[in-house]
């Protein structure tokens, strides 16, 4: 079969160039004319002047070239033939219905003379390839890698097996060559007894003569927690050393380090800028489940029931960003910690808490995966490996929203197919994340293994577990361990501003809060709104601001003269240099990480700019006079090395904290959200009308050019964004998409207002002489449904074209058209009929077309009416139908702010949100 995808792409290509060929010839040409002027005639209308219509061959032709073009796409996507290698590798990328994709690689098979074969099933249904979890692992096989991960001197060959005693040949290795020594490892069901060791030696003895060269062990799997200590017993004259699997794993794995790991952070780590710890302000949250969709449950009672059940269910806990998954696994593996310092013994799973934040599982295999994770605590990866292959850990995958490579459903397949690869039976798996992460439910549904089918048939499967909100006891139980006045103050607030209690309902804005509560208190006695977006703010500038006090208190301590301090930068300089690390990381689709080689390169791409704006007019004195100071203190450094002292600052001296899950040399932001906020503020800046200078470096910060590509990656800003710059939705929607959004708005519109309603009665008529034929209900209702989408598509690409086809002939009968047919007081409506006719035909196939390219705007679509119903939600305002919601729509973007339905007066100063940009001076008044 010759046919495919790129062979049809190629065709409609030179289609589409043929066509503009003839039309280019066609105007020069009268032959055109003269088919024209003979149909005209035979019609009855007249001969056509020769000169009349080669005006109108250049419209004929561009429409003819978009119809080809739109017919070509709606085949390809429609196409029904097995694919190609080449489709495949366009699928991954999401091109494989681009004609201009699928020509380039047609073309550039051609040029090499390279054949395109069909794909296999394997690679063509690569949906369908999900890694099935690992079948259980030979008892003699991994018993036999935990000995030896164990004791490292100890070499045990694959062919070392013998089948017939049930034990292993290997050799122990001695300080010399000499003194290595054979060994027998027998394997055991459970932990054996003399008399059985007894009779296993005396059975080899008979076989093979004397054993007193040979070192022998015993080994064998844990059958509870607290069995007896590994020691030396005596049989048939014979010293065997007897290990469990439990104390192979304890003897090779040192768990004692990330146990106190794991408490030192639980116990230690403050919050924001308050006293609190992790520990001191942690509440246990609840959890919705679909067996219990509104009956909440305690998350940890709920985890150690499923922790005790021998079963392949796995559970994946999501939430929306700082509602807690993070802590509340962490505290998870807290107790676990305690619990094993204090005695020494593996009773239970050990949880191993992995951030995927950064990280491709993909790229690379399970014991690659592990090795970065195990560096930090000093671990070994095999004997990590051994602990997850016997079935005695707790997998926690933290963060799979923040996999690197997962903008793509094919990658995310890919990745989570690689984590599956650590479900080994016994060993239960918890992924987190937020739920948006997903295409779509049937896609989380196939990723995450949550179809029903699978519990039913007993493979692994996963539950999902929603966490909810905090709730006002709770929120007053986390602030337990804060100042007084911040704690009674935070009492009072959510009992009195139901905003205050959606954002305080977030465990991640606490610490947020109580740091700032000094503003807070004043912004509630000014009427200023609180939102998350001034929250953080406020946050992010007490941040900065304290470290210039801490400064400050040391020179005056130190009796250190005015001007001497470590930080080289103006706070303001900081501040803005970090928004632009965030805005590198959005543009290399990070997701909170960044190496340190980055933030160099983004330093010294931005430089040059920084400085010569700093010397302009307008700039604040503090910038300009710390800059200079700056270039003064190193004027002996060269450019790299004034580069790289900038760098190290932003690194240490602001929001930056070390990522070990990233990478040895990665920073992240404390929390994800200040990053999500961060590039909401970069937007802001970016997009001001105020043309601020700064937005210069933001553009040097990143090669994405495409605002809402990154609003597009990280939903969450938007929210953000929406109060960082009010209603004003024209600092976002560039002119001509608002004006394309307004086309399509007006389509839905009429097909709503219009065509729906005439479907569903031609539908109930359709029902109605059916029901003489006797079809049942179910049958009746998919014929309704049938019936009325069946117009759907043909109306709504109709409607613009009617609309401007009728407003397009009224106007040209009363407008002189001179130049047209070049008759001086002549209309188009006393000229020729059949000129009219090809007009009308020409202009109606052209509106149909460009209307057709002009709705394939989902991007755009997406954050208009997600920015929209933002603030929608915030004034209580809910549409009762689509088409109330499309008006609200079409005026918000006609009146360039957001709509209500009522009288709405957006007072707020948004201003701050542009600090420190404007400190740098705008664009408006240089010049």
């Amino acid at each position: 079969m010759r046919a495919s995808k790129g062979r049809f792409a190629l065709t409609v290509v030179s289609t589409m160039f043929t066509c503009l060929l003839a039309g280019l010839s066609a105007m020069s040409s009268s032959l055109p004319v003269s088919i024209a002027s003979k149909v005209s005639v035979a019609l009855g209308f007249g001969p056509i002047e020769n000169g009349v219509p080669s005006i109108l061959v250049l419209p004929l032709t561009i429409a003819a070239m978009i119809m080809i073009y739109r017919f070509g796409v709606t085949t390809v996507k429609s196409w029904d033939a097995p694919p190609r290698v080449s489709e495949v590798d366009l699928a991954e990328k999401h091109l494989e219905n681009s004609i201009a994709a699928l020509t380039l690689e047609q073309l550039r098979h051609l040029i090499r003379s390279q054949t395109d074969p069909l794909a296999s099933d394997a690679v063509a249904n690569w949906k369908d390839k999900i890694s099935e979890p690992p079948l259980p692992i030979p008892t003699k096989d991994l018993l036999r890698d935990m000995l030896v991960s164990a004791i490292s001197e100890i070499r045990i060959p694959d062919d070392g097996w013998r089948d017939d005693g049930k034990h292993w040949v290997g050799e122990i290795l001695g300080l010399r060559p000499e003194d290595t020594q054979p060994i027998i490892v027998f394997i055991c069901d459970s932990r054996p007894s003399k008399p059985e060791m007894e009779s296993r030696l005396n059975n080899l003895g008979k076989k093979f003569g004397e054993l007193d060269e040979f070192r022998i062990f015993a080994v064998h799997m844990s059958a509870g927690p607290y069995e007896a200590t590994p020691g030396d017993i005596e049989a048939s004259g014979k010293s065997i050393t007897l290990f469990s699997s439990r104390d192979l794993i304890l003897k090779g794995l040192d768990l004692f380090n990330y146990a106190r790991s794991i408490i030192d952070t639980f116990e230690k780590t403050r919050i924001g800028g308050t006293s609190a710890t992790l520990g001191g302000s942690y509440v246990d949250l609840q959890v919705d489940t679909a067996a219990k969709e509104n009956l909440p449950e305690d998350l940890s009672k709920k985890l150690t029931a499923w922790l005790a059940e021998q079963s392949g269910e796995h559970v994946a806990l999501t939430g929306e960003y700082g509602q807690g998954k993070s802590t509340a696994l962490l505290k998870l593996c807290y107790d676990w910690a305690k619990r094993f310092v204090e005695s020494g013994v593996i009773g239970e799973r050990v949880p191993l808490l992995i951030e995927l934040r950064g990280q491709s599982p993909s790229e690379t295999d399970p014991l690659g995966f592990l090795s970065p994770w195990c560096a930090r605590y000093r671990l070994l990866p095999q004997q990590v490996l051994n602990l997850i292959k016997a079935g005695d850990a707790v997998v926690i995958f933290e963060g799979f929203d923040e996999l690197r490579n997962a903008g793509r459903a094919f990658y995310r397949h890919q990745h989570f197919n690689a984590l599956w690869r650590f479900a080994y039976p016994g060993t239960k798996i918890i992924f987190t994340g937020r739920p948006n992460f997903f295409l779509d439910q049937e896609e989380a549904n196939r990723t995450l293994r949550n179809q029903e089918s699978r519990k039913l048939g007993g493979d692994a499967f996963t539950s999902i577990w929603r966490l909810r909100k905090l709730d006002p006891n709770q929120i007053i139980s986390a602030c337990r361990n804060y100042e007084k006045v911040v704690r009674e103050g935070i009492e009072d607030a959510i009992k009195t501003n139901p905003d205050f209690l959606e954002i305080l309902s977030r465990p991640s804005m606490l610490p947020v809060v109580a740091t700032i509560w000094n503003d807070i208190h004043y912004l509630q006695e000014g009427g200023a709104p609180l939102t998350g977006a001034v929250l953080i703010e406020k946050y992010i500038q007490a941040v900065f601001s304290r470290k210039e006090a801490e400064l400050e208190r040391d020179r005056i301590k130190h009796d250190a003269p005015s001007g001497s301090r470590y930080l080289i930068l103006p706070k303001q300089v900081r501040e803005l240099l970090t928004i632009c690390v965030a805005w590198k990381m959005s543009g290399l689709k990070a997701k909170n990480t960044i190496a340190r080689s980055d933030i160099t390169e983004l330093v010294r791409e931005v430089y040059e700019t920084l400085i010569s704006t700093s010397k302009s007019v307008g700039v604040s004195p503090t910038i300009s006079e710390g800059l200079i100071e700056f270039e003064k203190r190193f004027a002996d450094e060269s450019p790299a090395e004034r580069v790289e002292f900038i760098a190290a600052e932003i690194c240490s001296a602001g929001l930056l904290v070390p990522d070990a899950a990233g990478g040895a040399t990665n920073l992240r932001f404390p929390h994800k959200q200040f990053f999500e906020f961060l590039i909401a503020k970069g937007v802001a800046i970016k997009t001001s009308p105020a043309q601020l200078i700064a937005s210069r470096l933001l553009e040097k910060s990143s090669n994405e050019t495409k605002v809402v590509l990154r609003l597009d990656s990280e939903p969450n800003s938007i929210s953000y964004l929406a109060e960082c710059i009010g209603t004003n939705i024209n600092q976002i929607i560039p002119p001509m998409r608002r004006y394309i959004l307004r086309i399509s708005i007006i389509q839905l519109i009429a097909f709503y207002r219009v065509m729906r309603p005439i479907s569903k009665q031609a539908a109930y008529a359709f029902v109605g002489a059916a029901d003489k034929d006797g079809i049942d209900s179910e049958e009746r209702e998919f014929a309704m449904q049938k019936f009325e989408r069946l117009p759907s598509k043909l109306v709504a690409s109709a409607a613009p074209m009617a609309i401007i086809w009728i407003f397009s002939l009224f106007v040209a009968g009363f407008i002189g058209v001179y130049d047209l047919i070049g008759a001086k007081e002549s209309t188009l409506l006393s000229s020729n009929p059949f000129l009219l006719l090809i007009l009308g035909a020409v202009l109606a196939a052209t509106s149909y077309a460009a209307s057709a390219m002009f709705f394939d705007d989902s991007e755009y679509s997406d954050l208009t009416f997600t920015f929209l119903r933002i603030h929608w939600a915030k004034q209580g305002v809910s549409p009762d139908s689509r088409v109330d919601e499309l008006h609200l729509a079409y005026w918000s973007l006609a009146k360039g702010k957001v709509q209500f339905g009522r009288p709405h007066e957006d007072d707020v100063d948004y201003s701050c949100f542009l600090y420190p940009a404007e400190e740098l001076g705008s664009g408006l008044k240089s010049g």
